[in-house]
């Protein structure tokens, strides 16, 4: 039987990803931002931590209130993600060599 993968969770991550600017407005970030509606998740679970973006919280609160607008607007998360990913990677491939 194969065993269920548990999502990649780490706290330093997290942590750190709230210390980088929003990553649409350029404005200090209040919230990392799991990304959704994209096949990241499970139903009724969150996307694993690095599957997350910063966001102010006016962002946040706007994409989780209105998810095919926010995206007109500011492009596919997934986009902005890997946007994220290119800008920081220097910093960010250390988080996936130490322990959660």
């Amino acid at each position: 039987m194969i065993s269920k993968q548990k999502p990649w969770r780490n706290k330093k991550y997290i942590a750190w990803v709230k210390t980088q600017p929003c990553i649409v407005t350029r404005l200090p970030a209040d919230d990392p931002h799991h990304i959704i509606g994209h096949g990241f998740s499970a139903m009724g679970s969150r996307a694993p931590d690095w599957a997350v973006i910063p966001l102010t919280r006016k962002e946040h609160n706007d994409l989780h209130r209105d998810l095919d607008w926010w995206e007109t607007l500011y492009g596919s998360q997934v986009e902005i993600l890997m946007r994220f990913w290119r800008e920081n990677w220097d910093e960010i491939q250390g988080f996936f060599n130490e322990a959660p």
